[in-house]
């Protein structure tokens, strides 16, 4: 695909051009509450969540977060 289209390819921005960077980092003990108010403060769409080692365990998104809190009150409804 890459070779048919390398034009295209040659005029497209790099990531660093379109990557959002409203996003926080978090541990992967961070808690739903802390994680909520860390993405308001920082008006950030996604978390990544990193490990101590600093390896990338996982993205967490606003839909993720809605989700979660969907679920836990499924658990009190009855």
């Amino acid at each position: 695909w890459a070779r048919g289209h390398a034009a295209a390819i040659a005029g497209a921005p790099d990531l660093a051009a379109v990557v959002d960077r409203r996003a926080v980092t978090v541990g992967p003990d961070t808690t739903l509450f802390e994680l909520i108010d860390r993405m308001q403060r920082a008006h950030a769409e996604v978390a990544v969540v990193r490990a101590p080692d600093h390896q990338v365990r996982g993205i967490v998104t606003k839909a993720h977060v809605a989700e979660a809190i969907a679920e836990g009150m499924e658990l009190f409804e009855d």
